[in-house]
């Protein structure tokens, strides 16, 4: 929970300074996905990829209190994307900033 919390300040201050001629004010990018699990976890079962969605799911909840700013995600499901997909994805919505959500790996 602290670290949405820490996530949520960082895109309320992106989004501070966004220029509202944008189609979209921040693009979140879930790390990896598909074939690409990235970092495993403690948890049995969980991989980076996974935990980074169900940290961006919890994050569009929180997004969707506040109309005032747009947003557009990479993906929202678990697929692989380029990083070219990725910067696609971020320069056609014209966003201010672009945040990549990932989690470093613990076998402990």
């Amino acid at each position: 929970m602290k670290w949405i919390l820490i996530i949520w300040v960082m895109l309320i201050f992106f989004l501070t300074f966004a220029h509202k001629t944008k189609s979209a004010d921040i693009c979140i990018d879930l790390g990896h996905g598909g074939d690409a699990p990235g970092a495993p976890t403690y948890i049995p079962g969980f991989t980076e990829d996974s935990v980074n969605l169900m940290v961006g799911h919890r994050l569009k909840d929180l997004l969707d209190w506040d109309p005032s700013h747009s947003y557009v995600f990479t993906r929202l499901i678990d697929t692989e994307l380029t990083l070219w997909d990725r910067a696609i994805i971020a320069n056609e919505n014209q966003v201010c900033a672009f945040v990549s959500i990932h989690h470093n790996g613990d076998s402990s």
